[in-house]
């Protein structure tokens, strides 16, 4: 499970009233209890527009409430040892909720770590293709594909979460990392710089750009002629 689960798991907690309508299990529970009439029951007229929005209302906190009961058992079976187990609830959880970055994020290295690599690829790629406009899941999708050394292929993830205003400088950090393991030297060190610019406390960013500036001041005497 990935360094921070639980703090992770903490973190959804505490923001819960805050989370967006799940639209699957919504649309499922107001199909039950709002729009099915019952057996021989004479047709409704159309529900006037304050019913249905306390209809909706009422079943996105049943939602609401299914999901975080859902979170709290992937933590449970996570101790428990039922790997298998927490990235099937994972799977339900991001149907209820597409924009829970997490459960993509915890599911997708457990796959890895349980040696479904491909399987950990396709669910990322669903994370992002559901949520284009965050940062998240293409830094995601980028350090996993660099965790298992596709180096090039993380290259255009890990450009893209690093191109959002909002990324963090591990974001950054692991674009600059991922240009080194490609050869990209000067692009490597722009991206430090960048780092230590933005984010001055950042203890590893001047470091790490002494250090590609060594290796590209290494490279380039080797390269001089005898």
């Amino acid at each position: 499970m990935r360094v921070g689960y639980n703090s992770a798991m903490n973190s959804d907690a505490a923001r819960l009233p805050t989370r967006r309508r799940r639209p699957f299990l919504a649309a499922l529970i107001l199909l039950a209890f709002v729009t099915t009439p019952a057996a021989g029951a004479p047709p409704r007229a159309a529900a006037p527009a304050a019913g249905y929005q306390a209809a909706v209302a009422q079943a996105d906190g049943i939602t609401n409430h299914v999901v975080d009961v859902l979170v709290v058992e992937t933590d449970r079976f996570w101790h428990d040892g039922d790997y298998y187990r927490v990235v099937a609830l994972n799977r339900v959880i991001v149907e209820a909720d597409p924009q829970l970055m997490d459960a993509y994020q915890n599911a997708a290295y457990l796959l890895w770590s349980l040696g479904d690599s491909p399987g950990a690829d396709a669910f990322l790629r669903l994370g992002v293709a559901r949520n284009p406009a965050r940062y998240d899941l293409y830094t995601e999708m980028g350090q996993h594909l660099f965790r298992t050394r596709r180096f090039r292929d993380a290259l255009p993830y890990l450009k893209k979460g690093a191109a959002y205003q909002n990324a963090p400088a591990p974001a950054l950090a692991s674009l600059a990392h991922c240009y080194e393991r490609v050869g990209r030297l000067d692009e490597a060190i722009a991206a430090w710089r960048q780092i230590v610019k933005r984010f001055p406390a950042f203890l590893s960013g001047p470091s790490n750009l002494r250090r590609t500036e060594s290796l590209k001041s290494g490279a380039t005497n080797n390269n001089r002629p005898g």
